[in-house]
C-alpha cells in the first residue's frame, strides 16, 4: 500500500493510495503438473537472514542519526512516510482509506472570533469543538494510467487503464457504532463491480477495544508497501469473508482475534468453522516507529487466491510475519506469509504436497523534490512452491511516488519477473511491466 501524507496545521494530507495489480498481466498459463522440491536453503529463509542483518544495524544507526527536532531552527525531514501501523482490521489492503486530518493544537482547536479555522473535519464538529452525531462521509479513490507489460510468454501489451475506482460510505450515528460500506470497480471493468466491504464497528471512541462484524479483510497479513504493485505476500495470504472479531489496542500492544465459516476443507467441500489470530507491537524506538505483527489462520485455503485452486482436502494453517522500521527518511518493510505444511492429495493436483510461500523486502527514501514530497523505494520479493498460484519465483521493483497536490501523487514503477524454471514447471524465463499512474483520493 503506498501511503502518501503531508502537510501542517489545518490541511488535510495527501490522500492514502493504493496499486495497480499487475498478476493478471504478468500471469500465463502453465501445465498444472507440479513436482515435490525437495528441502533446501531456499530464497525466503535467505531473505529473512539479510533482513535480520540488515535491522541491527538500521536500528543502531538511526539512534545515532536521529534528528534533533528540539534545538533551535531543527525540523523534521520533509519526506512521505510508510504507512501508518493499522491497530484494527477490516480495510481492504489494496484501497486504504485517506488518513486523519492532523491533530489539532490548542491555538487550532479555539481560534480567535473572525479567524479562519481551516477546511471542514471529520467527524464534524459543533460550536464547542465536540464531534457531532450522526454523520455521513463519503471517501473515494480513483487511479488511472498507462501500464506496459512484456510477460513470459507472448507479446507484449499495453494499455489505458482505469485500475480503480472505490467508493466508501461512513456512517456514525454514535460515538462507539461506526457502519461502512464500499463500492469496487477494478481494470477496466475485467473485475466485475462489487461490494468490497460492509462492516458494523461498536467500540469506545479512543479505541481501545473493537467489536467487528459483517463483510471485512482479515488480520492476517500487513500487506504494507510504498510500491504499486501488490507484493506477492498479498496475492498469497489477503482474505476477505463474512465473520465476526473482537480487537484490542493498548499501547504499545494491538491485536485481534476472528471467526468465519471456512470454505476449504475435508468433508466434501460443505463449509465449516474457520478462525485466526494477531499480535503485534506498534511503538518507538527511541525516536522512530516500529511496527511487529504476527498472525495465524487456520486454514489458508480460504485466503481469496487459494480458494480458486484448493479443490478438497485437510486444512492448512497459514503464519504471516511482518516488521515496519521508520528512520527519518527511510523505511524499510519485511513480511513472510507461508502455509504451516504441505496441501495433501486431496487440494488438487496443481497445489498437492506444495507448501506455497511469499516474501518481500522493501526499502524507501523520501526527499523534497520541486518542494513536492517525493519517494524512491527499491524492492524484492519471491515466492516458493507458488506455481500453482501463477505467482513468480522472484520479483524485483523501482517505484517513484511524487505528491504534486493535495490529493494527488504521480507514481512511476518498473517491475521485473522471474519465472520458475523449467524442473519446477515454469517456463525459467523473465517478464518486465512498467506503470504509469496518478491517484486522486478524497
Amino acid at each position: 500500500m503506498a501511503r502518501l501524507a503531508t502537510g501542517s496545521g489545518n490541511v488535510p494530507p495527501p490522500a492514502t493510495l493504493s496499486r495497480i495489480t499487475h498478476s493478471d498481466m504478468l500471469s500465463i498459463s502453465r501445465c498444472p503438473s507440479v513436482s515435490s522440491i525437495p528441502p533446501r536453503l531456499t530464497p525466503a529463509r535467505l531473505a529473512w537472514l539479510a533482513l535480520v542483518a540488515l535491522v541491527g544495524p538500521t536500528l543502531l544507526a538511526a539512534e545515532t542519526t536521529a534528528p534533533d527536532n528540539t534545538a533551535p531552527g531543527a525540523s523534521a525531514p520533509s519526506a512521505i512516510p510508510a504507512p501508518a501501523a493499522r491497530t484494527s482490521f477490516g480495510q481492504d489492503h489494496k484501497h486504504v482509506r485517506p488518513p486523519e486530518p492532523p491533530a489539532e493544537t490548542e491555538a487550532e482547536a479555539d481560534p480567535a472570533a473572525g479567524e479562519d479555522d481551516g477546511p471542514p473535519r471529520f467527524p464534524p464538529r459543533d460550536a464547542t469543538g465536540q464531534q457531532s452525531y450522526p454523520y455521513l462521509q463519503l471517501n473515494g479513490l480513483i487511479e488511472a494510467g498507462w501500464v506496459y507489460t512484456n510477460p513470459y510468454a507472448g507479446s507484449s501489451k499495453d494499455e489505458g487503464i482505469i485500475s480503480t475506482l472505490d467508493l466508501v460510505m461512513t456512517f456514525q450515528p454514535h460515538p462507539w457504532v461506526k457502519v461502512q460500506a464500499s463500492g469496487l470497480y477494478q481494470d477496466n471493468g475485467r473485475a466485475p463491480l462489487e461490494l468490497d466491504v460492509a462492516q458494523l464497528r461498536v467500540g469506545p471512541p479512543e479505541g481501545t477495544w473493537f467489536v467487528d462484524g459483517g463483510q471485512f479483510y482479515l488480520p492476517f497479513g500487513r500487506y504494507d508497501s510504498s510500491m504499486v504493485s501488490d507484493p506477492l505476500t498479498l496475492e498469497l495470504g489477503e482474505t476477505r469473508e463474512i465473520g465476526g472479531g473482537l480487537g484490542f489496542a493498548l499501547d504499545p500492544f494491538f491485536g485481534a482475534a476472528y471467526a468465519f465459516e471456512g470454505e476449504q476443507h475435508e468433508g466434501g467441500g460443505q463449509s465449516s468453522n474457520a478462525w485466526g489470530l494477531e499480535v503485534g507491537f506498534a511503538g518507538q524506538v527511541g525516536a522512530h516507529s516500529l511496527t511487529l505483527a504476527l498472525g495465524y489462520l487456520s486454514d489458508l485455503g480460504d485466503s481469496d487466491r487459494l480458494r480458486e485452486v484448493v479443490e478438497d482436502g485437510d486444512r492448512v494453517g497459514g503464519l504471516a510475519a511482518s516488521l515496519l522500521f521508520e528512520a527519518g527518511s527511510w523505511t524499510l518493510i519485511g513480511e513472510y506469509v507461508t502455509a504451516t505444511e504441505r496441501f495433501n492429495l486431496g487440494a488438487g493436483e496443481a497445489l498437492a504436497e506444495q507448501q506455497p510461500s511469499a516474501w518481500m523486502l522493501e526499502a524507501g527514501y523520501g526527499f523534497d523534490l520541486f518542494r513536492k514530497p517525493a519517494q524512491i523505494a527499491l524492492g524484492y520479493q519471491g515466492s516458493a512452491e507458488a506455481l500453482a498460484l501463477e505467482l513468480p519465483a522472484a520479483r524485483w521493483l523501482a517505484t517513484f511516488n511524487l505528491a504534486i497536490y493535495d490529493y494527488t501523487t504521480v507514481q512511476l514503477e518498473y517491475v521485473h519477473d522471474q519465472d520458475y524454471g523449467a524442473s519446477e514447471g515454469g517456463t525459467g524465463d523473465s517478464g518486465n511491466g512498467f506503470t504509469a499512474q496518478v491517484a486522486i483520493a478524497f
